[in-house]
């Protein structure tokens, strides 16, 4: 089990970093891949890695939201 968080852990340190390199939602992108690199500094519960995706699908849920607001 711990192998597969923290491979997601890499994964979703990878994407963030990907995104904040290239300009995309540079302040949602330096939080998370902030988040990110502070949650491989110890090991999660399991409530805690839905708690955090539950946070990140939320916040991306209002970042589309607002940006489909702005196209119409």
């Amino acid at each position: 089990m711990g192998w597969l968080l923290d491979g997601g852990q890499a994964w979703l340190i990878y994407f963030w970093r990907r995104a904040k390199n290239n300009g995309v939602e540079d302040d949602i992108a330096d939080e998370r891949l902030q988040f990110w690199i502070s949650r491989t500094m110890h090991q999660p519960a399991p409530h805690d890695e839905v708690d955090g995706m539950l946070l990140l699908i939320r916040h991306l849920s209002a970042c589309t939201a607002a940006r489909v607001g702005k196209i119409r």
